[in-house]
């Protein structure tokens, strides 16, 4: 297929009607989600979305794929809306900042969460543009650049930090945690990328005090 598309290529009605009910389909499942967790079924989904079994087997083999395609709209989702809320200078700030925020729309929203703790599933369907943890490659690769921070993000690296973020997500998700937790968590995140223990710890606490208006700014954004 070619890159250049003419006119004639231009989606036709009928394809934007099956995108349009593919994403309602999508919707209604995350909805399920977070109101009754993960034990839905096809027809839980098919009556939110007021569209028949037949059609939802228009879109998705089966109740896995669609899960596959939650995740991948959740991913998306917090990353492209962090991104255009948290648009710091300072690439360890909205690092810090992202974080906070990441821990805190978790502990709030803790069924949806949950699916995004698919280790296998999310990393199946992650992308440049839909990995939830991008801000850790993008933003530690800038302040490394910029002399802020000493330790590159190796991959050895980035998986620390995203297998220490992993664990936090499911500890706010099932415990209540204090903003001293979440607040020495990003901290040492800091330290381990190489930022002075006590500027860690101020910065950490910026961003952590910083994230419950930026959860409040993430839901109005109506993602």
């Amino acid at each position: 297929m070619s890159l250049m598309q003419g006119p004639s290529s231009a989606p036709t009605r009928g394809y934007k009607k099956k995108e349009r009910t593919r994403r309602q389909l999508i919707e209604a499942a995350v909805e399920e989600i977070a109101t009754n967790g993960e034990a839905f079924t096809i027809l839980d989904v098919t009556k939110r979305a007021d569209v028949s079994n037949g059609t939802f087997y228009n879109h998705f083999d089966d109740r896995d794929t669609l899960i596959d395609a939650v995740i991948a709209e959740v991913a998306t989702a917090f990353t492209d809306t962090s991104a255009k809320l948290i648009t710091f200078d300072d690439p360890v700030l909205r690092f810090a900042t992202i974080t906070a925020l990441l821990l805190e729309h978790s502990a709030a929203n803790p069924q949806l969460a949950a699916v995004l703790l698919r280790l296998p599933t999310l990393a199946r369907v992650a992308s440049p543009t839909s990995d939830p943890f991008r801000h850790l490659r993008n933003d530690l690769a800038a302040a490394v650049q910029q002399g802020r921070l000493t330790r590159e993000p190796t991959d050895a690296a980035l998986d620390v930090a995203t297998g220490t973020l992993f664990r936090a997500v499911l500890r706010v998700t099932t415990e209540r945690t204090t903003r001293a937790y979440r607040t020495e968590l990003i901290a040492i995140l800091l330290e381990t990328f190489g930022l002075d223990a006590g500027e860690a710890q101020e910065m950490a606490a910026e961003a952590t005090r910083a994230a419950p208006e930026f959860d409040r700014a993430y839901r109005e954004a109506d993602v």
